[in-house]
């Protein structure tokens, strides 16, 4: 049960986020990042023992959030060109209270789980950890024609995507069960708790504008066996339409490092949050059609 008394309150610690690094911190030299390419293209893409990569272009990502990423333009020897998605993560990134995995835990979502799976996501290229900055490198396909769902229609969009959620749930059911996704995090009671509890503490001053926030906590607590006892599947986390890109009519979901072992319906209603009722009303029956028909 939730209280405010100060001894529990000081147990309650609230993470702060740390801001993206600036490109100077985190950007690899050019030497580096050539030499790095070449290698893990080379092997991934191209399947050559070694490749000479010339580096035409290099943009920071305009999708970036919890980690610094750039989009890398490659040419081939043979002229062949590719563009590569390079994120660089810290292995003391914040962790947003055990939600986020970081870099390191994303590259194992895209080599255990996705790329096995066959599913609409950017392709896996390799990874790298850099010994002197100790970031962790994760190289993955650039979708140059993408864009987020919000900026289609509904249909090819937003509806799609439910669709998409649903059929992966469905692929995954049993598959988090499995030795090769048995890295994954499991939402438990007390991962659910930590929420209601730091809430409780962050509405601590505002009693008089926000009295409904503690009992709505505590009624949250009550119904944390309802999340838990439903059958479990592979989620992504955090299934927003942000992380939602649409490319030739095909999903691409993006931003791996929050997926984890959780009902389904929390990545179905993170993506419908804030739609029109129509639209949740569609959502909501392309998910049950493609996960439970």
């Amino acid at each position: 049960m939730i209280t405010l008394d100060h001894a529990n309150l000081r147990e309650t610690k609230i993470e702060t986020k740390r801001s993206v690094d600036s490109p100077s911190s985190w950007s690899p030299d050019i030497e580096t990042l050539t030499r790095v390419l070449g290698s893990e293209l080379g092997n991934s893409v191209f399947h050559l023992k070694t490749a000479k990569v010339t580096v035409t272009g290099r943009r920071p990502s305009i999708y970036s959030s919890t980690a610094p990423a750039e989009v890398v333009t490659c040419r081939f020897e043979d002229g062949r060109e590719l563009h590569v998605l390079c994120k660089y993560g810290k292995t003391d990134a914040y962790s947003g209270h055990g939600h986020w995995g970081g870099v390191r835990y994303e590259k194992k979502v895209y080599q255990n789980l996705l790329t096995p799976g066959d599913f609409s996501t950017p392709a896996y290229y390799g990874e790298y950890e850099d010994p002197a900055s100790g970031r962790i490198w994760l190289l993955i396909e650039w979708l140059a024609q993408s864009v987020r769902i919000k900026k289609v229609s509904e249909e090819e969009g937003l509806f799609s995507a439910a669709k998409w959620i649903g059929e992966f749930h469905r692929a995954n059911e049993q598959r988090w069960t499995s030795d090769e996704c048995s890295f994954l995090k499991r939402y438990d009671a007390d991962y659910y708790r930590g929420w209601a509890d730091r809430t409780a503490l962050f509405v601590r001053g505002l009693q008089d504008h926000c009295s409904w926030v503690v009992p709505l906590c505590r009624r949250f607590e009550e119904l944390i066996p309802v999340l838990t006892d439903t059958p479990l599947t592979i989620i992504h986390g955090e299934f927003t339409p942000a992380n939602v890109l649409v490319q030739n009519g095909t999903i691409y979901p993006v931003d791996w490092e929050s997926t984890a072992v959780a009902a389904g319906e929390i990545d179905l209603a993170v993506l419908i949050d804030a739609w029109s009722e129509k639209a949740v009303e569609r959502c909501a029956a392309e998910y049950r059609h493609a996960r439970w028909s």
